[in-house]
């Protein structure tokens, strides 16, 4: 990675209780990119990191907590949670669909301590392996060949699920197609160590009843992180906007008096970008 981040990623490791640093997101992908770097901090636990109080609660019920970093001209999301925590949301039957999705796609993992270092990586891989079974089970049975998947096409699939239960500014589809396509020779390999499940089709049905089930609660989760995060996130406000801008540029999507007055204006704004979604 580009020494920035290895020096705000640095930055953070040193930070009392973590045990690992993990970038992901936009600016992995376009390294010139602007805007806030994504980091995932894995922390020994929730009290080593945070120590007694609210924010340790917070994290525990609901993690992670999300918190704003700036290093010289360059700020950082950095979202907070202890490893074991992590490693039981990467799994095949975790409800939580937002955490597993970010880490079956491309990921650094720039600081790490040693006695960490299996276990994170076989949390992510968890993930991976999590990804291409909800892929499959998504996937329409008429797409899948005996040589695997053409394009892409299961992960693809699978982003637009993802992304579609969450409370998100741009379509499920673009992203997941541009994702897919950004990273074809990543996205090939991990198809060639995990290919397509044969599901019968009752065990279809039954796990496509359990996605369902999983994308009836990720709104209301992803709602409640939202909320959790206005008191955390310090820049939150302007983060919100400029990902509004880049996703939904030439269509004069913010008013100025929106600009003015984000948290009056923010009820006006939400009805519009669920109404944009599926545009």
């Amino acid at each position: 990675v580009p020494d920035f981040i290895r020096d705000m990623a640095e930055g953070l490791f040193n930070e009392r209780g973590v045990v690992a640093v993990l970038f992901y997101g936009n600016i992995l992908r376009r390294f010139e990119a602007g805007g806030l770097i994504d980091f995932y901090v894995l922390t020994e636990s929730n009290r080593a990191y945070h120590g007694m109080g609210m924010s340790a609660l917070a994290n525990r019920l609901l993690p992670p907590n999300v918190y704003h970093r700036r290093s010289g001209d360059r700020a950082a999301k950095v979202a907070v949670m202890s490893l074991p925590a992590f490693a039981h949301r990467m799994r095949q039957y975790s409800r939580d669909t937002t955490l597993w999705t970010r880490f079956a796609q491309p990921v650094r993992l720039v600081c790490v301590a040693p006695d960490a270092r299996d276990a994170v990586l076989e949390a992510v891989v968890t993930a991976w392996q999590t990804g291409a079974f909800w892929a499959d089970v998504l996937y329409d049975d008429g797409d899948l060949t005996q040589e695997g998947i053409v394009a892409g096409g299961r992960w693809a699939c699978l982003f637009t699920h993802t992304y579609g239960v969450e409370l998100r500014p741009e379509g499920g589809r673009n992203r997941a197609v541009g994702i897919v396509e950004a990273n074809a020779g990543l996205f090939s390999r991990i198809d060639a160590v995990l290919p397509p499940h044969n599901f019968m089709r009752q065990d279809r049905s039954g796990f496509r009843r359990g996605w369902r089930l999983r994308k009836m609660i990720g709104m209301p989760l992803n709602i409640c992180r939202l909320i959790k995060a206005a008191f955390t996130f310090r820049g939150g406000t302007a983060y919100i906007l400029s990902k509004l801008d880049r996703h939904k540029s030439g269509h004069g999507f913010l008013k100025p008096w929106e600009r003015r007055y984000p948290w009056l204006a923010a009820p006006f704004v939400l009805i519009r970008v669920l109404r944009s979604r599926g545009r």
